[in-house]
């Protein structure tokens, strides 16, 4: 099932005097975050801040809140997480989120074996990668293009066509 609420980005400190905080973004682009009104301190959307300003700064976004006003109350969200409702964020509709992907069964495309299961979704430098906890325990990575990554169905499976010695020669 999907997540109403998906993790945006994490407040790392503030900015100036007036209650703004800089947020370290999860996404693709900050301007995904550009026409979100609203943010959320928990994953159940309970705890709302309301968005007076957001910029991009660089590799970062600038946000100040209404609830957020002088450095005090800007400190106490430093290190917090900010949520968004998903149904706020305006992506193309074949896009996929990472929390979706976490925890889905891996699927061989031809054979249909379980393969294993996603951990995480990394990226060092050349690309993401899929962290795959194997059916034996062990950890693989498979590079997210679509050489390998035939489907994505976040309701059922990943389904990939490994090449031998990609998952440790188990398939």
């Amino acid at each position: 099932m999907k997540k109403p609420f998906l993790p945006v980005g994490r407040i790392t400190t503030t900015h100036g005097v007036r209650g703004e905080v800089k947020l370290e973004h999860w996404c693709d682009s900050s301007s995904v975050l550009t026409p979100i009104k609203r943010f959320y301190l928990d994953e159940n959307g309970t705890q709302p801040l309301h968005v007076k300003t957001l910029r991009s700064a660089g590799k970062w976004v600038l946000v100040s809140f209404e609830e957020c006003s002088d450095i005090p109350s800007a400190m106490a969200l430093k290190m917090k997480t900010l949520y968004a409702a998903r149904t706020d964020i305006q992506v193309e509709d074949d896009a996929v989120f990472i929390t979706d992907l976490i925890g889905l069964p891996v699927v061989h495309h031809e054979t249909n074996q379980t393969l294993g299961i996603i951990l995480d979704v990394v990226n060092y430098g050349s690309g993401d990668l899929y962290e795959i906890k194997t059916t034996a325990g062990k950890i693989a990575l498979i590079p997210a293009v679509k050489d390998f990554i035939k489907e994505i169905n976040t309701e059922e499976a990943v389904r990939i066509l490994p090449i031998p010695g990609l998952l440790h020669d188990e398939v």
